[in-house]
């Protein structure tokens, strides 16, 4: 945690560039002096940062604050430029930047903006710098971390374990508390800070949204309700073509030709073995899903069937009728020529 003050107003003779860190450091050592009053806020700031400094620096001139001023640098002031010069290379000067971590957490884009928002707010009236104000601020950070990552967590675990399938209301539901149980063990691994009013608050909104992501996943749910035989369109489709030849070759041929004997064998044992897995997937979504989407699962393979026989039907149509076409206009193209 690095605190950057301006316009300090009680620098010593001193004109050396580094003595706004080193007054900086002094000036932290006293803002964090040990009070009885405080809490131990102090120590709790202290303890979730590897390092915690603060560098001062002074007002950049009155003329930089003036309402006239036009952005003209040349006008701030030399001793300003000075510290901020320093400021900035020792800032920069140790690269890579190592990563931060905030009480074990490690700081993300979405956790920085929480903090630049949470000590914006914390310190926009002007206050001196407290570690009351700095565990505040904390504390609205990390339980908003905390929340978000929750959430995310929340989400993760209930879409890996929903899937594309389609679920029961109790079995949904199982799930959810599942998912509800881990995502407040997220959420208690974060929020160290503060009291249970801001924790209770955070989770409060956590649930929030947790019950608008539910809803939307019930929603979806619902919606595979008559899809569960879907990926069976395809097999059940060629079990009742087989089923077909089958029945017309019993008429055409099979009474005097071994060989279409044994394709109807074959074609028997095809849709029969088809029939009967299929019988014992309904019986299942009848058991443990219920009638109501046993029965529309069937009518929607039903159509899908019929669907997908209606495109055979169309593209083999187009194949054979192709040819008669191809035919026929280049016969008008001969008698055009003939003209």
């Amino acid at each position: 945690l690095q605190i950057l003050i301006r316009d300090w107003p009680h620098f010593d003779e001193s004109t050396h560039v580094g003595r706004g860190f080193t007054e900086g450091e002094a000036y932290l050592q006293e803002c964090f002096r040990k009070r009885n009053h405080d809490k131990g806020s102090r120590e709790r700031v202290l303890a979730s940062f590897e390092e915690v400094s603060c560098y001062l620096l002074p007002h950049p001139g009155k003329k930089v604050t003036s309402k006239t001023w036009d952005g003209d640098l040349s006008v701030i002031d030399e001793d300003f430029i000075l510290l901020l010069d320093s400021y900035l290379n020792r800032l920069f000067s140790n690269l890579p930047i190592k990563k931060s971590f905030v009480n074990g957490v490690a700081m993300t884009p979405s956790l920085f903006t929480h903090y630049i928002e949470a000590f914006v707010e914390a310190f926009s009236n002007d206050d001196a710098l407290r570690a009351e104000t700095l565990v505040e601020a904390l504390t609205k950070n990390f339980n908003a971390h905390a929340k978000e990552l929750a959430f995310q967590t929340y989400k993760s675990t209930i879409h890996n374990a929903v899937g594309q399938n389609y679920f029961g209301v109790e079995e949904l539901k199982k799930i959810n508390e599942e998912s509800i149980q881990s995502a407040h063990e997220q959420f208690q691994k974060i929020a160290l800070f503060g009291g249970e009013e801001g924790k209770n608050s955070s989770l409060n909104e956590l649930h929030i949204l947790i019950e608008e992501e539910y809803g939307k996943i019930c929603e979806l749910n619902d919606s595979r309700m008559s899809k569960i035989l879907n990926k069976y369109t395809r097999i059940v489709f060629v079990a009742v073509i087989a089923f077909a030849i089958d029945w017309a070759s019993d008429w055409i041929c099979d009474w005097w030709l071994d060989t279409c004997k044994d394709i109807s064998s074959f074609l028997y044992f095809l849709y029969a073995s088809v029939t009967l897995s299929l019988v014992y997937i309904i019986y299942d979504i009848y058991n443990t899903k219920g009638l109501l989407v046993a029965t529309r699962s069937v009518t929607t393979l039903a159509n899908d069937c019929l669907e997908l026989g209606r495109k055979v039907y169309l593209q083999v149509r187009d194949v054979l009728y192709q040819p008669e076409k191809n035919i026929s206009q280049n016969t008008n193209q001969l008698d055009q020529q003939a003209l």
